[in-house]
């Protein structure tokens, strides 16, 4: 939805306007994972109110006036496209954040390689959990018949 920087001044408070400046191309593409990482929480944290504030405003309309629009047809249109925005913003910022974890995922993906889309949304949780997991990696074909406590274990 293509807004102009003087119609999200009408809609947004100052933090979103933040936002808004950041998700615009010249200063998205200055921002690392991690910024990306802290705008992305509070652009869902926004549009997620924004959202709700647009349907406990319907529910009221609907319950004052019997029309979820209200009287005059339009009631409500301002948080509805304060809404929107705000799901763009975070739609800029995801797309960002997608791109910049493919660039740095490495080099040219092999045909038996996932897709980076794929690559980018693996749990970071599963991937802690393994990391500090102990798990039993045979040295060499020899030592899955001849034990060796030395070669049992190692650590990734």
């Amino acid at each position: 939805m293509p807004i102009t920087r003087a119609k999200a001044t009408t809609l947004l408070n100052q933090r979103e306007m933040a936002l808004f400046d950041d998700s615009r191309a010249n200063a998205l593409r200055q921002l690392d994972e991690k910024a990306l990482s802290a705008r992305i929480t509070r652009a869902r944290a926004g549009r997620d109110r924004a959202r709700d504030l647009v349907q406990r405003q319907t529910l009221s309309s609907r319950d004052a006036t019997g029309s979820k629009r209200g009287n005059s047809g339009n009631a409500n249109a301002r948080s509805a496209d304060k809404a929107a925005l705000m799901a763009d913003i975070l739609a800029r910022f995801e797309g960002q954040l997608t791109k910049c974890q493919a660039s740095t995922a490495g080099p040219a993906m092999t045909s038996k390689q996932a897709p980076a889309s794929k690559v980018a949304k693996a749990p970071a949780k599963a991937v802690r959990k393994a990391a500090r997991r102990r798990t039993v990696v045979p040295a060499t074909a020899a030592s899955l018949s001849k034990p060796n406590r030395t070669r049992q274990r190692v650590v990734l």
